[in-house]
């Protein structure tokens, strides 16, 4: 059996170059779940914000750019070339750390009050079981955690 991590991030790390082109071309759909995103964190004010499966970072800095609250936020990208370009962005944007790596294997002693797992990030996780226990032990009191799983480009 393949280890899905690995095959996630070399797909992702295929798709780096061209991963703008498909966000565009799916522009309505992301922003309708961005749009929910920002309603939460406008409600609930979160300080510290995980975001799992981080991609380029755009999309993240896209739902943070259009509201008016400041919230560190911790970035997870598994593949090394998605990885390299939010770090190409990162002095620009001072509240975001990146971290390469999954979400089972990142280290800290943090909770978070929002947790993001956008565009069906679930379906690369090696052990859904495992993916969401750790996520609850991220969580601290009072936290959100978002899951997207609509992702028709997902043949599991």
């Amino acid at each position: 059996m393949k280890n899905i991590n690995n095959y996630s991030s070399a797909y992702y790390d295929a798709l780096s170059k061209e991963y703008k082109n498909v966000c565009n071309s799916r522009e309505k759909y992301l922003e309708s779940i961005n749009s929910i995103i920002r309603k939460y964190i406008n409600l609930n004010e979160p300080k510290e914000l995980l975001d799992i499966g981080t991609a380029d970072g755009s999309r993240l800095r896209s739902i943070l750019s259009k509201i008016d609250i400041s919230i560190n936020s911790d970035c997870l990208e598994p593949s090394e070339k998605m990885f390299f370009l939010c770090k190409k962005n990162e002095l620009k944007y001072n509240s975001f750390k990146y971290f390469n790596t999954t979400v089972e294997e990142f280290i800290t002693a943090k909770q978070y009050d929002l947790i993001l797992a956008l565009w069906n990030i679930l379906g690369h996780a090696e052990d859904p079981k495992r993916f969401l226990t750790k996520i609850a032990n991220l969580m601290g009191k009072g936290s959100y955690f978002i899951l997207d799983v609509n992702n028709s480009m997902n043949i599991k």
